[in-house]
């Protein structure tokens, strides 16, 4: 089974430029050990009429078959172009058993 995950962010359209160089996905598993999934592909879409630019970095999520069923926090860090590291909000994945 596959999940897409998705981080956005969002400011002023048409000016608003992409505030990462790249984003990475994480998850940690069952004893605490945070394991990259990827990086993210961008997209981005201009909302006129309420003014918002929203940068969105996606990727989808396919589980080893070794992962054990459960609930895995997943989170997003977005790298700006000087190195800094921003995380998002951590998000609860549950994996069920086929």
């Amino acid at each position: 089974m596959s999940t897409t995950l998705t981080a956005t962010a969002t400011g002023t359209a048409t000016t608003f430029n992409n505030p990462f160089a790249f984003v990475n996905f994480y998850y940690v598993d069952l004893s605490g050990t945070t394991h990259l999934i990827g990086q993210g592909t961008v997209g981005v879409t201009d909302n006129t009429i309420t003014n918002i630019r929203t940068w969105s970095y996606t990727i989808t999520w396919t589980p080893s078959a070794t992962l054990a069923p459960g609930a895995y926090n997943v989170f997003a860090v977005g790298v700006g172009p000087t190195g800094r590291g921003l995380k998002s909000s951590v998000v609860a994945e549950t994996i069920t058993a086929d």
